[in-house]
């Protein structure tokens, strides 16, 4: 919550009280702009509609083998919005697919474009 702005922080979240104080609560507003969905990565085809702003894909790509990883990775790149980021687990790591995404950090990357 530090990193974000201040007009973020008031717009977006609200400070718990009670029970719940130094915890925050999300607005309906922000909320509803987000979808969790369950998705087969080895199905042949996903019911996803790019493009995808952020892909949180933690600990799952590890237990796929290299030439798995690539065709999976290559899928998500084209649904991923031109400035989207895909968030790895951190026993995960991407640098060897440098035509489909850079590192923006330890776990971050962006699709190359």
């Amino acid at each position: 919550m530090a990193q974000l702005s201040l007009q973020h922080r008031q717009q977006f979240f609200y400070k718990g009280k009670g029970k719940y104080r130094g915890k925050v609560k999300i607005a309906n507003e922000l909320r509803q702009m987000v979808r969790f969905e369950p998705l087969n990565l080895m199905s042949p085809s996903w019911c996803v509609e790019g493009p995808v702003d952020i892909i949180f894909c933690r600990n799952v790509m590890i237990y796929f083998d290299r030439q798995t990883q690539q065709k999976i990775l290559s899928r998500m790149v084209t649904l991923m919005a031109p400035n989207g980021m895909y968030v790895a687990g951190h026993s995960e790591n991407f640098t060897m697919y440098p035509n489909l995404v850079t590192p923006m950090g330890k776990t971050i990357y962006r699709p190359v474009t």
